[in-house]
């Protein structure tokens, strides 16, 4: 009888120990819940800023770190607080994917730095802020930008290996400190003409980097530190400029650093190029065009020399006093071209 009793008791056990239980709480304006490895985190508002005085966030979810799998984030909350599932030690290693709710607009510094095995994670569609080395370390693959973005803090993404490609949104007007510092796999990156500002190591110790994308239609109206690219050899990297821009890059600093810069086909919009004919003649530009636009004349290193109206077919405008040889012409119909003054 004795072992009957026993044996169902160990049965009992048995069924008690395999069932599934659910931990959490409540902090601040959001309620936390822990069940089969899934973190789900819901409420109204910010979540609470979390300190990491050692090695780990303060967090009441760290204790279980090691058993979540999946964070999702509710509809309602707002932001990922600082440090939220911030470790130097591995105890979000089991951590692959997180699901952030469509009201999150901000993602506090070191909120996910060190989730070495995040390897996705889909920003909401208002995201505007990502904090400084929020995502550090992380196994990260790819990342697609929301184009309300507008501030990427310093080492946001640094010591991401796997992260491939980088476009930065249109909106972000600084490529911080760091930005994107050792992210060894990294081999393409577009750079919007928003950024106003490159900042040392932005890019630096990226050795797999092949090809940079830029939008501005003269190098000069960016400001880049001369160590943005440091320890990254860009001889083998190839720089995509505009149309007609080749040779101003080509005379200015990082920029003629690179192993060849070719210039984009594409123009603002299709013009049939059998169209449009630019001469200058005893001192006078002619422009040939089918299209009413403005004409703006510029140095090769950006700078606004001429500009004037004309209507469709042919003009001519004097630039006798202008001393610089080389000159670009543009029309604002979209097309680009390089004259040189005898």
């Amino acid at each position: 009888m004795k072992t009957q009793f026993l044996f169902i008791g160990c049965l009992l056990l048995l069924v008690v120990s395999t069932k599934s239980y659910a931990i959490g709480g409540t902090d601040g304006a959001i309620t936390w819940q822990l069940e089969d490895s899934v973190l789900t985190i819901s409420g109204e508002g910010e979540m609470p800023r979390y300190d990491s005085p050692l090695m780990e966030s303060n967090a009441p979810w760290t204790y279980y770190a090691s058993s979540i799998k999946q964070i999702i984030v509710g509809d309602s909350v707002t932001s990922i607080g600082k440090y939220a599932f911030y470790s130097l030690e591995k105890y979000y290693e089991n951590l692959v994917l997180v699901h952030l709710g469509r009201a999150v607009n901000k993602i506090g510094a070191g909120a996910f730095a060190y989730c070495f095995n995040l390897s996705s994670i889909i920003l909401p569609n208002d995201l505007t802020s990502i904090g400084y080395n929020a995502f550090m370390g992380c196994g990260i693959t790819s990342l697609v930008f929301p184009s309300s973005m507008i501030t990427i803090e310093g080492a946001a993404f640094r010591r991401c290996s796997y992260l491939t490609s980088i476009t930065i949104p249109i909106g972000v007007t600084t490529v911080r400190e760091e930005t994107f510092d050792y992210c060894s796999k990294l081999s393409s990156v577009i750079i919007p003409k928003s950024v106003t500002h490159i900042q040392k190591f932005a890019f630096a110790n990226c050795g797999n980097l092949n090809q940079v994308e830029v939008d501005w239609e003269f190098p000069t109206r960016v400001r880049i530190d001369n160590a943005a690219f440091d320890q990254t050899d860009l001889t083998d990297v190839t720089l995509v400029v505009p149309y007609g821009m080749k040779e101003a890059y080509e005379h200015e600093d990082v920029w003629k650093d690179f192993g060849k810069i070719v210039e984009r086909t594409t123009a603002i919009r299709p013009i049939d190029a059998s169209t449009v004919f630019i001469s200058v003649e005893n001192g006078n530009l002619q422009v040939i065009s089918p299209e009413t636009e403005s004409i703006n004349v510029y140095s090769v290193s950006g700078q606004l020399l001429f500009q004037s109206m004309k209507a469709a077919g042919e003009a001519a405008f004097p630039i006798n006093t202008i001393q610089d040889k080389v000159l670009i012409v543009k029309g604002s119909s979209g097309w680009v071209r390089k004259v040189i003054q005898q």
